[in-house]
């Protein structure tokens, strides 16, 4: 019922996003597909199912199936004024990636105030009825640039496989998809003082993930997420790039 595509003509890719049926179980899907010549040359999938993540992951999958039409905040034209280059839109969108795995509170990432996150098709920022953390800390009540700032992310040691695929100066979007590790910590310790010992970050871990940006005036609006569990550092399948 939901779907979303991010076309990128100038380098003949196309991510979709939506929900599926799998037999009789609703699964949340990525997409990305590649054209040479009039011909599908690449095909890409990422599914999230229900049961692989927490409870709001899958509360997130039935509310994106609800929902049903795309979220109109990403089919709207920018106004040309608020219109950036590709090349713009890039470094944006790697400003984020790169805060993620280098954390520095001084760090500074162009992050609009009402700017919302999406993972798994559940809202995970101002949004403290999601918990990610525990009773003294919620990643999901925080605002975009509050939890690039908390120290949350630092538990992500290693992206790889960083690879945009799909930027659109009209829309002002920019797709990327990118493997997450986290090699494992006993305690994190935030930005405010307050340490997080929760079991999961005391595991090597890995997340495949599709990350959309949406960025207007040169700072991100809107950020959506889908992402799934792998083994600990298990690549794609696709080649690294040699640069970002």
């Amino acid at each position: 019922a939901a779907q979303q595509f991010y076309p990128d003509p100038q380098t003949q890719q196309i991510t979709f996003i939506g929900t599926m049926r799998e037999f009789d179980h609703l699964v949340l899907m990525a997409m990305r597909l590649k054209v040479h010549d009039r011909h599908i040359s690449e095909v890409e999938t990422l599914f999230y199912r229900k049961g692989a993540g927490p409870e709001w992951s899958d509360a997130g999958v039935d509310a994106s199936n609800a929902r049903g039409a795309a979220d109109s905040a990403w089919l709207t034209p920018l106004p040309v004024a608020l219109r950036a280059t590709r090349e713009q839109l890039s470094g944006v969108a790697l400003g984020w990636m790169n805060a993620l795995a280098h954390y520095d509170v001084k760090a500074s990432v162009p992050v609009s105030d009402d700017c919302v996150r999406f993972e798994n098709g559940a809202r995970v920022s101002g949004n403290p009825r999601v918990l990610i953390g525990d009773n003294h800390f919620n990643l999901a009540a925080l605002g975009c640039r509050q939890q690039l700032r908390s120290g949350y992310f630092s538990s992500i040691t290693r992206i790889h496989h960083e690879r945009i695929v799909a930027v659109d100066p009209e829309y002002g979007t920019v797709v990327v998809w990118a493997n997450l590790d986290q090699a494992g910590t006993r305690a994190l310790h935030l930005a405010d003082g307050h340490t997080l010992s929760l079991r999961a970050l005391a595991q090597p871990a890995s997340t495949e993930a599709v990350l959309v940006f949406r960025i207007e005036g040169g700072s991100i609006h809107r950020i959506q997420m889908l992402t799934r569990a792998v083994p600990y550092h298990m690549n794609p399948g696709w080649q690294e790039p040699t640069a970002p």
